[in-house]
């Protein structure tokens, strides 16, 4: 399947687009193991923004091909000046106002969240025109911002506010331009037994981060995750 990635404007809204309809499915609950999908395992489409309110409110949607045990995300401010000067190798402008003297990418904040909502499932067992038995998956996840870092809770509350998702209005859904942003976001897909299955990338120098800096080979999401 082709795989595709949503990015939304502020206010959030929900879109009715992703990939995947089936004769059976399934609502919250285990997905059952692997049994039916003889594809590529795969992240197929991402969907997800950021709504301002008291709290700002995060929504991520995800359609995999295949049956997935869970989704993971982890995201990373690159838009930190720890990041930005440890990747150009030099003291950059607007940085002068740090209280540290070196430039330490682990000191960036970073966050991982499990998904735990299984919206809807599809194991169904017919033969597509490729020959494949197709299987979909679909899986949400609302996290709310908090105001420290004591309050950061695992798939519901996230230190980061709609701030961070903010991009510049020159770019498209499929190459967006990130000057003014500050996030490379990471989703994996894992099999029932937690061995990973899929990752995909999009955000500011995502590439740089997650694939060079942290050593994954995952597949970008837009035409360019070195922005």
């Amino acid at each position: 399947m082709k795989r595709y990635l949503w990015i939304l404007v502020l206010p959030f809204m929900m879109g009715s687009d992703c990939e995947g309809n089936g004769d059976e499915t399934g609502e919250t609950g285990d997905t059952g193991g692997l049994p039916d999908y003889s594809g590529a395992y795969q992240i197929s489409a991402v969907t997800y923004g950021c709504t301002v309110g008291t709290p700002d409110s995060w929504m991520f949607d995800v359609m995999t091909d295949g049956l997935a045990g869970t989704i993971e995300l982890q995201w990373a401010n690159t838009g930190d000046c720890h990041w930005q000067e440890h990747n150009e190798g030099a003291e950059l402008a607007g940085c002068e106002v740090r209280l540290y003297t070196a430039a330490d990418p682990t000191a960036i904040h970073d966050e991982t969240h499990l998904f735990s909502n299984n919206v809807a499932w599809d194991s169904d067992d017919s033969v597509d025109g490729d020959g494949y038995i197709y299987s979909w998956d679909h899986w949400d996840m609302g996290l709310d911002d908090v105001a420290t870092i004591a309050e950061i809770v695992n798939g519901s509350k996230t230190l980061l506010d709609c701030g961070f998702h903010t991009e510049t209005n020159s770019g498209t859904s499929s190459d967006p331009e990130w000057e003014g942003a500050s996030m490379a976001y990471m989703l994996t897909m894992y099999d029932s037994s937690s061995t990973a299955l899929d990752c995909v990338i999009w955000g500011e120098e995502s590439a740089d981060y997650w694939n060079t800096y942290k050593t994954n080979s995952c597949f970008c999401m837009e035409q360019d995750c070195t922005d």
